[in-house]
């Protein structure tokens, strides 16, 4: 690892249990602290660290200047999320009066569990309702001022209202070709809900089995697309640790192997021992330590992604390649024209995975309509530029980045 990276995990490490860190090991250092912020932001966790770099400030001596903007950024995420926990705790209030059901999922009840439940930061609120009542939420949340996406039959609806945290009402906790038993998912999430308070009010949240599960199919769909960052592994370190006395390893271990996450359960819980020191439940602690090599591409894979692995658009263009090839043709990433033919042309399965081409449904004689479609996406699309769009088709540093992902991705069995 990266000297930055090192330093980012040990201060993480330290926010997450609420301990300062061995503040000696950084006297007399010479650290790019505007380094150390700008990877902290990139991962979405410089709100994390900034009580502990407060606290070894003056034995530190981090610049002023830098300690400055990265308390005002503090200070505006930590209001943003006292405001957003209370806000969402009167939407679930108003859903519980019309006896509507709901779980709060990911960052909205993790956070809770943070040493400084405020700073952890977050983008929407996610909420899982039963399908039944999934009309009526959607009429109440409406008139609450919020405007919301067509219902495209995926797993979530999302909401938005100007000046307020964004809503994902779910349907469903997963929908990813990768989880065996998918159907399962939401049984088990009704099954033994538990009560916290959010906001003002009380609702229902995962149990904590379910909570370790979700977190790691979460990570998991996102790695398969584009990556996660430290933020997610946060998370679940928090979970295992805020819950160990209550938490049945038996269970997690066989929900893992249900939905065909164990490998990348082992892997991610690996992956947080050799970051954040977590120790490895018994369960999972035979399957990946010993394969250094896989775990060490993941941990640079996490690194290098920034959260959500949306750092730079060379990644976001060898991501492109990854997810429009075959499961298992990743040696034919060096063929360019089986490459084009991937990207421009890809199956009806894979056009069904975009909720924009989800018209090909009702029949495959409109895949066609689809491919063009996608070609005249892929010319007019803002987000990469013509040269970005041009390499993934001939910039052979990127198709080895591609493949090398993939082939994480395979041995994760995530593809």
């Amino acid at each position: 690892m990266k000297e930055k990276h090192i330093i980012l995990t040990e201060l993480l490490s330290a926010a997450l249990r609420n301990k300062a860190p061995n503040f000696e090991k950084y006297k007399g250092m010479t650290i790019d602290w505007q380094e150390i912020f700008n990877e902290a932001r990139t991962h979405q966790v410089h709100s994390l660290i900034y009580p502990v770099v407060n606290e070894i400030n003056a034995e530190v001596g981090v610049e002023k200047e830098i300690m400055e903007a990265w308390k005002q950024s503090v200070l505006t995420c930590g209001f943003q999320m006292i405001c957003n926990q209370l806000w969402i705790g009167e939407v679930i209030e108003i859903l519980n009066s019309f006896e509507i059901k709901t779980i709060v999922l990911k960052g909205m009840v993790v956070s809770k569990w943070y040493p400084h439940p405020e700073l952890r930061t977050m983008g929407d609120a996610d909420i899982l309702v039963m399908e039944k009542d999934l009309k009526k939420t959607t009429q109440l949340l409406h008139g609450m001022g919020y405007i919301s996406q067509k219902d495209r039959k995926t797993k979530h609806i999302e909401f938005y209202k100007k000046d307020y945290i964004a809503i994902e009402l779910h349907r469903l906790l997963a929908d990813c070709s990768f989880i065996k038993n998918a159907d399962l998912l939401n049984n088990d999430a009704w099954s033994e809900p538990m009560e916290i308070e959010l906001g003002n009010t009380k609702t229902l949240a995962l149990s904590w089995e379910m909570q370790i599960i979700y977190c790691c199919i979460h990570m998991a769909s996102h790695i398969s697309n584009q990556g996660i960052g430290l933020r997610q592994l946060c998370d679940l370190v928090v979970i295992v640790e805020k819950g160990s006395d209550n938490i049945n390893w038996n269970i997690v271990h066989d929900k893992s192997i249900k939905y065909g996450i164990d490998q990348f359960v082992s892997a991610i819980f690996t992956v947080c021992h050799r970051l954040f020191n977590l120790e490895v439940p018994f369960v999972f602690s035979d399957c990946t330590l010993s394969d250094t090599s896989n775990i060490d591409l993941l941990i640079k894979d996490i690194l290098d992604g920034g959260n959500f692995g949306r750092r730079d658009i060379r990644r976001v263009s060898a991501n492109v390649l990854v997810n429009n090839a075959k499961a298992g043709e990743s040696q034919k990433y060096s063929n360019k024209l089986i490459n084009a033919l991937h990207l421009l042309f890809p199956s009806r399965s894979r056009m069904l995975g975009k909720y924009k081409y989800i018209y090909v449904k009702k029949s495959p004689l409109l895949l066609p309509a689809a491919w063009i479609h996608r070609i005249v996406f892929g010319i007019i699309r803002r987000d990469l530029k013509f040269e970005h769009k041009k390499a993934i088709f001939q910039d052979n540093s990127l198709i080895d980045m591609a493949n090398k992902r993939n082939n994480l991705l395979e041995w994760l069995k995530l593809r």
